[in-house]
């Protein structure tokens, strides 16, 4: 079958926000019926699928994952097997309203005749409405079924529901209306899909029922491999894995989706399509498929899983055409099959019975024609390349530059992308294989030698681990390694981008990189066979945000944050009292204990009046001090504090007890102190010695006389 009209945009939830204070927006304590609503589209991506015509304890949670505890609207969405009526499943949609949300509505309520249960919900003009009062519960639900069971134009099964297990499209999300109080402000939204019970929920595809779950890792994807207890594999999970993973690695066309889970398909059912792909990263293939078959199924349906781009009806051949011909090329690549078999498969194409068909205008279509005549020209134009550029290039050039563009592939462009890889005369001869009805004829070995001898000059740009001297931060904070953390706002990162050449024979690269898909900066070079170059490439970031950097075979999630705010750990003082005056020298410890850089100003203040303010920057883990003087002459406790770090110190009359200071060396002392400490072992009498003396010297005097 054909891609369902590419990717679909469908409206999943409306954020309803208050109106603002100037123009009569609610606040907390307003009446819920005095609130008017505005909405604001949150967009969920509408499930694309790729078909191939042939003869609840594993959930994964979609939508956004950030959450706060008291002001987060959540939307847990329930599905069920309903083993007396096959054809059917049973959703439970449950939303957790938070304090901050007076009213609440589902606008794509189930027909009253599907639903099951509304509890919590009253139906009003086609809609599902929830109000708070002193009876409502935060938790309304309803719950219906949902007929699942698709067939394809023969009445075969695309999705099915046996009863007993159930292997269907993801069934529809609930969209929501609701309003929020200005205090405190718009609440988040997340949604859970699950299974009740044995299941698998993806991002488009819900397995349900008893079933074996495998996973592995390779170049950067988890592949997760779902068994239902119905099915029997014709191949061992390993050998599926090993031909999917091989495919993974040759295909140098962008991004890899970083999970990818795939279903055997019971071959109980009659199923209409060799295997299908949903969304970004899910696929089915039936059961008995083999990956030593020129039609591997598994390979196609991932070839799916990397096509990034959209068509027009006149590119619309090029979704199955480049997974047929990838399905064919990459086993033959992987030695799974010889050039023979490649041959009779691929060759179809050039059969007469689709002498009637132009690639480019599918109601010429029959026969599986984008699938057999598409396969076949997909094929001729990727050798055509090879020849023209002596394998410095290939077909998957062009895959790479369409996944690369924003909109929708035309034919111009697409001939355009051709041109570009492998020069005027293989666009030439696309334009006449794609929008006449001329085909090519399939290429004997010899020929095929000649182009796929060697392995064509392929590339792999890919970033640096995070934490190694390849990533950096520069700015006014760090010259250094980033941690997992990130940067901070006006940080700029410098990468080191290894550029390898991973294909047969010496060749250009042109790498461009892309920063939440807008380019950035681009390299260009030469390397010979397996040789690797370093680029570096500088991203500045001003605003704080997560970005996903990209090269198109390596991707690297960078989050910024604003800078944090640093720590008084301290305030000391090198003495706590002073006899009627004295200088005394007080401290006060910086820190940062963040994961990022800190940046702030500190004050250090005196019974509340700065005595001194400085703008203080410090990388992750480090400190400084701020250190100041003060004379201290009125008598009584004084408090030096900056942050929450405070010490007091005392001026005592004099005679007092000894001050905490006695002993210290000169160096610590004020130089204008006079002794003022009575008696003690020094030289002199000191002032009350030297009265008593000559009082007695007055007493002998007197005697005398």
């Amino acid at each position: 079958m054909n891609r369902q009209d590419g990717v679909t945009v469908c409206l999943v939830v409306a954020l309803v926000v208050a109106l603002a204070s100037a123009s009569g927006a609610a606040v907390a304590g307003d009446s819920p019926s005095e609130r008017e609503l505005q909405t604001a589209p949150v967009l969920d991506m509408g499930q694309s699928s790729n078909e191939s015509d042939s003869a609840g304890q594993s959930a994964l949670a979609t939508g956004p994952q950030t959450q706060t505890s008291d002001n987060t609207i959540h939307i847990d969405q329930k599905y069920r097997l309903t083993p007396g009526e096959p054809g059917q499943v049973e959703v439970r949609w449950t939303v957790d309203i938070p304090e901050s949300v007076p009213e609440l509505s589902v606008t794509n309520p189930p027909p009253v005749a599907e639903t099951v249960d509304e509890t919590g919900f009253e139906r009003i003009d086609g809609t599902l409405h929830w109000q708070e009062d002193d009876q409502s519960t935060r938790a309304p639900s309803v719950t219906f079924t949902q007929s699942v069971n698709e067939t394809t134009d023969d009445g075969r099964l695309k999705y099915a529901d046996t009863g007993d297990w159930a292997l269907i499209k993801r069934p529809p999300q609930a969209n929501i209306e609701y309003s929020y109080y200005e205090d405190p402000g718009q609440p988040t939204v997340t949604r859970t899909n699950r299974t009740a019970g044995e299941g698998v929920s993806s991002n488009a595809m819900v397995y349900l029922g008893p079933y074996e779950m495998t996973n592995e890792s390779a170049h950067g994807q988890q592949f997760r491999l779902i068994v239902p207890e119905a099915a029997a594999l014709t191949e061992e999970p390993r050998d599926i894995f090993d031909s999917v993973a091989a495919a993974s690695d040759a295909l140098r066309v962008g991004d890899r989706d970083e999970t990818v889970t795939m279903f055997a398909a019971p071959t109980s059912v009659s199923w209409g399509v060799r295997g299908l792909q949903r969304g970004d990263d899910a696929f089915y293939t039936v059961a008995n498929r083999s990956v030593d078959a020129p039609d591997n199924t598994w390979v196609h349906e991932y070839v799916h899983t990397r096509q990034n781009f959209e068509t027009t009806n006149a590119t619309q051949w090029v979704i199955e055409a480049s997974a047929e011909y990838y399905g064919a090329q990459l086993t033959l690549q992987q030695g799974r099959i010889d050039f023979d078999a490649f041959a009779a498969s691929i060759g179809v194409g050039a059969d007469r019975r689709f002498d009637d068909v132009t690639l480019a205008a599918p109601d010429t279509w029959h026969d599986a024609a984008n699938y057999n005549k598409g396969g076949l020209v997909a094929g001729d134009i990727d050798r055509r390349i090879r020849l023209a550029t002596d394998s410095e290039t290939s077909l998957q050039r062009v895959f790479q530059r369409l996944n690369e563009y924003d909109s929708r592939i035309t034919q111009q462009r697409f001939v355009q992308s051709v041109e570009r890889a492998g020069g005027a005369s293989v666009a030439d001869t696309t334009r006449q294989f794609t929008e006449t009805t001329d085909g090519p004829e399939m290429w004997p070995q010899h020929a095929h030698d000649e182009a796929f001898g060697d392995l064509p000059a392929q590339f792999t740009a890919t970033f640096p681990a995070v934490g190694s001297d390849g990533l950096r931060a520069h700015g006014p904070f760090r010259n250094g390694t980033i941690t997992d953390a990130g940067l901070v706002t006006n940080e700029t990162l410098v990468a080191d981008i290894a550029v390898e050449n991973v294909g047969g024979v010496a060749g250009t690269y042109d790498i461009t990189v892309t920063r939440d898909g807008t380019p950035v900066a681009n390299r260009t070079g030469t390397a010979d066979a397996g040789e690797r170059v370093v680029e570096t490439v500088e991203f500045p970031f001003d605003g704080p945000g997560i970005y996903r950097l990209s090269t198109g075979s390596d991707s690297l999630d960078v989050r910024v944050s604003e800078p944090a705010t640093p720590t008084v750990t301290d305030v000391s003082a090198n003495r706590t009292t002073v006899e009627e005056s004295g200088v005394v020298s007080v401290t006060a410890t910086v820190g940062n204990g963040d994961d990022i850089p800190a940046t702030g100003v500190v004050s250090l203040q005196q019974n509340g009046e700065t005595l001194l303010e400085r703008q203080v920057s410090l990388a992750r883990g480090d400190s400084t001090e701020m250190t100041t003087t003060v004379r201290l002459t009125e008598l009584g406790s004084t408090t030096f504090s900056a942050g929450d770090q405070s010490v007091d110190v005392t001026v005592e009359e004099a005679g007092g007890p000894p001050p905490d200071g006695a002993g210290e060396t000169a160096d610590e002392s004020d130089d204008d102190t006079v002794d003022e400490t009575a008696g003690g072992s020094g030289p002199g009498f000191g002032l009350v010695g030297t009265l008593l003396a000559l009082a007695a010297l007055l007493l002998v005097g007197h005697r005398v006389e």
